[in-house]
């Protein structure tokens, strides 16, 4: 059978990335910037790779050795940071690295341990791995001041790295962030209510992930239909 012409393709776990290119496409961004925290692997149930083949390019954030080697060969256009992002003043943090694909690796020792008890998941191995602030990320590699997407995926950091992300400096258009709770699959209310108290709102996503748009983009759409 033949692919339909009015199939759209996506990369992402649960077609997330339709959500953002649609709304973007209507403030007529075709080629939009990103920094990609958590990508895990660079093309398969990735937020950014549908981007980065319409012309986009950005930062991916990827902790682990394997995917971040992977990531800097498949997506050359991409700048790859082999690093965690911290919410702290420390330097580097420990990185737990989970039985599997290395999708649930994370920082969080609670996340891992509840990955343990709940879903009888292993911690293969503990590494340390080197720390960066979210906003020393945008400041070095967009000096247009914000990525128009900020895709958020660390098993259970989510809404810490959240709260370091100075919304006034740096401002996405669009956040794709992981929102359902581990223990209990609802989405997460203080990611919610955080994103409401920032003027985003939340216009899509899946059962794991939330898409936000910044309400400041309603003037814009205003605008272009006139």
């Amino acid at each position: 059978m033949s692919t339909s012409p009015y199939a759209r393709v996506s990369y992402a776990e649960q077609g997330e990335d339709l959500v953002m290119q649609n709304l973007l496409a209507m403030a007529g961004i075709a080629k939009p910037s990103y920094l990609d925290i958590g990508a895990y692997h660079p093309v398969f149930k990735n937020n950014t790779f549908l981007f980065y083949l319409a012309g986009g390019r950005g930062v991916l954030v990827e902790p682990n050795p394997r995917y971040a080697t992977f990531s800097t060969s498949a997506r050359p256009g991409d700048t790859v940071l082999e690093v965690g992002i911290g919410v702290t003043s420390q330097a580097e943090a420990d990185y737990y690295v989970m039985d599997g694909d290395g999708q649930l690796n994370t920082f969080s020792k609670k996340e891992a341990d509840d990955l343990v008890a709940i879903d009888r998941r292993r911690i293969e191995k503990v590494i340390k791995r080197r720390l960066m602030k979210i906003g020393d990320v945008i400041d070095a590699h967009f000096k247009g001041g914000a990525p128009d997407i900020v895709s958020i995926d660390v098993e259970g950091m989510d809404l810490a790295i959240l709260g370091t992300l100075d919304f006034d400096r740096h401002r996405p258009k669009v956040l794709c962030v992981e929102t359902a709770e581990l223990t209990t699959g609802l989405v997460s209310r203080e990611i919610v209510e955080l994103m409401r108290s920032k003027g985003y709102t939340a216009r899509g996503g899946s059962f794991p992930n939330t898409v936000f748009l910044d309400d400041r983009m309603l003037s814009v759409y205003a605008e272009r239909r006139k």
